[in-house]
């Protein structure tokens, strides 16, 4: 439950070796890729490692049929997402390539939240192309461990005190138990990985209105749209 799924689609005359080597440079650059977090005194902390091994299996698929290929690619695809991953052990990732025809290869990443969200996956795809390019990669003035450090001797106790108030005021006297709407009887008592994604378009004019009415609610898009669900 706590993995990110992404896949990239390469197309072209692409040369796998080039791209991989590329990924390779950008994992091993970053400190966040190197890390572990392991209990201590009982709390998590961060422990930077020197190195990280990892694999990229590959599996080609351009000569099956359309059914197979699906099937098949299906199947990578759920292994891979499926990966469990231990804090206290590298890596917390998982590559798989796939080629899927001639001219199109798919990288499916499969990556703990702990390391991993959508603002890091810019800076990931950006540091990517770069090595890509064979561009120097220059170290950022400030990462992440960089900036919580900063925060947790800059932050005041006074400023603590009001985020949480604020919290505690907008939270006050919502239910124990969210109610969702889900089929009869459909109570869990295990948790498992059963679950499917849906995929639609709404207008440009739609998205707007949902956007101009988040605003006046002073929420999130996100908020909205489960709102209506």
């Amino acid at each position: 439950t706590h993995n990110i799924q992404i896949e990239f689609s390469i197309r072209g005359d692409v040369d796998s070796d080039k791209w991989m080597g590329a990924l390779r440079r950008t994992v091993l650059q970053e400190e966040i890729f190197r890390s572990t977090f392991p209990v201590r005194e009982g709390r998590p902390v961060q422990l930077i490692h020197d190195s990280c091994s990892f694999e990229i299996p590959f599996t080609d698929l351009s000569e099956y049929n359309s059914d197979q290929k699906e099937l098949a690619y299906k199947a990578i695809s759920k292994e891979n997402g499926n990966t469990l991953f231990s804090l206290d052990a590298l890596p917390l990732f998982s590559f798989r390539l796939v080629r899927y025809s001639s001219d199109e290869y798919r990288l499916l990443m499969a990556i703990h939240h702990i390391i991993f969200d959508g603002w890091s996956l810019q800076l990931f795809m950006s540091a990517w192309r770069l090595n890509l390019m064979n561009a120097n990669v220059e170290r950022p003035i400030c990462r992440n461990g960089d900036y919580a450090i900063w925060m947790g001797e800059n932050v005041s106790a006074e400023l603590q005190k009001r985020e949480f108030a604020y919290w505690k005021n907008n939270l006050s006297g919502i239910p124990a138990r969210l109610t969702l709407p889900q089929r009869e009887n459909a109570i869990v008592s295990e948790a498992g990985k059963t679950g499917a994604r849906y995929w639609w378009t709404i207008s440009a004019d739609k998205a707007d209105r949902v956007d101009a009415l988040a605003l006046s609610a002073g929420v999130t898009p996100f908020v909205v749209l489960l709102s209506a669900y």
